[in-house]
Parts: C-alpha cells; sequence; structure tokens
C-alpha cells in the first residue's frame, strides 16, 4: 500500500489527499510486526457504515464542512446525518458549511474557531436554563 501511495503522491490530482503530508509517514512509522493487524484494523473501520452510529447519537452534535472539501461530499453528508439524526429522533444537529473552504478547516479560518466558540456558548446557555 505505500508503494501504490508513494506512486501517486507526484499526481497533480493527489495534492488534495495529503500523502506526503499526512499518511505516508503515518505509514511508515507501523513496526513491521503491526502491519498485519493495523491493515485488518483499518480495513474493518473504512467499511463501517457511519449510519449504525449516527441513528443512535441523542446528544446536541455540531457537524463543519468546507464547501470545497475534495474529501468529502459535503452536500450528500450533510443529507445523510439529517436522516440518521431524523432516525435517532435527535433534533440537536447543528450544521455549518464554511464556503470556500476545503478539508483543513481550522489551519486557514477564524470562522471555524468561532463558530465552535458559539455553539459551546449556545449549549452553555441552555444548560443553565435547564438549571442541571
Amino acid at each position: 500500500m505505500i508503494a501504490i501511495l508513494e506512486a501517486i503522491d507526484a499526481e497533480p490530482w493527489a495534492e488534495a489527499l495529503y500523502l506526503g503530508d499526512l499518511y505516508l509517514p503515518s505509514l511508515r512509522r507501523i513496526p513491521p510486526g503491526q502491519l498485519a493487524s493495523t491493515a485488518e484494523a483499518a480495513a474493518a473501520s473504512l467499511l463501517a457504515s457511519p449510519r449504525e452510529y449516527f441513528e443512535r447519537v441523542l446528544c446536541p452534535t455540531l457537524a463543519l464542512f468546507g464547501e470545497d472539501d475534495l474529501n468529502v461530499p459535503v452536500a450528500r453528508s450533510v443529507e445523510l446525518l439529517k436522516e440518521y439524526f431524523a432516525t435517532a429522533e435527535n433534533a440537536d444537529l447543528s450544521i455549518i458549511v464554511f464556503p470556500e473552504a476545503g478539508h483543513s478547516l481550522n489551519d486557514f479560518m477564524p470562522a471555524y474557531w468561532e463558530a465552535i466558540d458559539a455553539w459551546f456558548e449556545t449549549l452553555r446557555a441552555l444548560w443553565e436554563c435547564r438549571g442541571d
């Protein structure tokens, strides 16, 4: 797998995958004796559907997306989150899609941190109103 990723890392379209910055260094650090178990765990994780988890979420949730994210299909992800939370009967889903932002929101957007602060402030205010 490392050889395949190294072979495509120089391709212009692979830039958005962060192979050389993120994935390849992590993969190269896996001790040879743990490669098989790591591959097994990764395969299970990649094949798991988020549906089974999100349909059971009952707490307030904030989902943040970059409109120009090349790694995540934003419109479809938003649609599915709404569907999954409706199944869970959880109306406490807040979704923010940042225009002109990619996958790494917190690297360059003050609005990212402002959105998180505002969301936590809303939660705090609701918590205080409940008296818990």
